[in-house]
Parts: C-alpha cells; structure tokens; sequence
C-alpha cells in the first residue's frame, strides 16, 4: 500500500489503500482479480451455462406491481411502458 487512507467509508476516499483494505473489510461473493470476477463464497460463477441462472414465465395482469422501464416500482396500467417478451 502507497499510505494510510484517509478514510474507509466506501464514498469516503477512492486511493487504491482505501479500496485495498476495504476490500478486506467488506469480502464480498466475488473478488476482481487481473480484471476478472473469481468467487470467494460461491461455489461457482452464475451463468446460464451451469444453471446458476434461470428465466422464469409469469403472468402479470393490470393492477400488478412492476418495474417500468425506468426501473421504478409501479402498478401496471394502460400506458405503462416495461420490457416484457412477447
């Protein structure tokens, strides 16, 4: 490390000492190594591939809360834009 970070808020200081030992600090499922995600308390990297994610079909009917194309939190309605297949 170049030096002691002058914080470790995660918006507080964004010096490589302070995403080092924050790093540390908040060990998450997946670390970023040379560029690329390894799973730490995974057993596996999700993918389609190996099933570690799924689509599912569902039926939403008016009144329905969804999220709108701009991600908010919403009941559905005539004229309520969302990303659906179809």
């Amino acid at each position: 490390m170049s030096g002691e970070p002058e914080s470790l808020f995660i918006y507080g200081d964004s010096s490589a000492s302070a995403r080092s030992i924050r790093e540390w600090i908040y060990d998450g499922p997946l670390d970023t190594i040379q560029f690329t995600k390894k799973p730490i308390i995974l057993e596996g990297l999700p993918s389609l591939e190996n099933g570690g994610i799924t689509f599912e079909t569902f039926e939403v009917r008016i009144g329905n809360l969804i999220s709108d194309v701009n991600g908010n939190l919403v009941q559905l309605s005539e004229g309520v834009n969302f990303l659906g297949v179809f």
